[in-house]
């Protein structure tokens, strides 16, 4: 049988006790893409553990999760955030899931540039002149 604890917030009613804590759920979603960064590098030569990898690996889960479940597989929660208004509301979930998959799988590319840090505004006109050079971010050499 669980255990029943008072709900300070309503007054007294009793709700049932969570199974993990809020902290623990966070934790393991930290720690979990560093370990499998760690793992994969352990056994590939080809990816090396960098900051950058695990990050990549937290943006992949992000895209994917996001995209997988909330656009193409309960599209309803999303659809409900689109005002009653605007056309085809279905329609632009479905498509901006397939979006959100194909930037899941293009961060792994070649490609990821497009969104790097050596491109950006702020690096061109402030960090590069002031002589910092990231040299772990990931991004295709320019």
């Amino acid at each position: 049988m669980k255990k029943i604890r008072p709900n300070r917030v309503t007054g007294g009613s009793e709700v049932p006790a969570a199974g993990l804590s809020s902290v623990t759920i966070s934790i393991s979603v930290a720690a979990a893409p560093i370990l499998l960064v760690l793992a994969a590098s352990a056994v590939s030569r080809t990816l090396s553990f960098r900051w950058a990898n695990v990050f990549k690996f937290h943006l992949t889960l992000l895209f994917g999760g996001i995209g997988l479940v909330g656009h193409l597989i309960r599209p309803e929660m999303m659809v409900s955030l689109i005002p009653p208004f605007f056309p085809l509301r279905m329609a632009w979930v479905y498509a901006s899931g397939l979006i959100e998959l194909t930037f899941a799988v293009l961060i792994w590319t070649r490609w990821a540039w497009i969104g790097g840090c050596r491109r950006s505004r702020f690096y061109v006109e402030v960090a590069r002149p002031a002589g910092f050079e990231p040299t772990t971010c990931g991004c295709a050499a320019t």
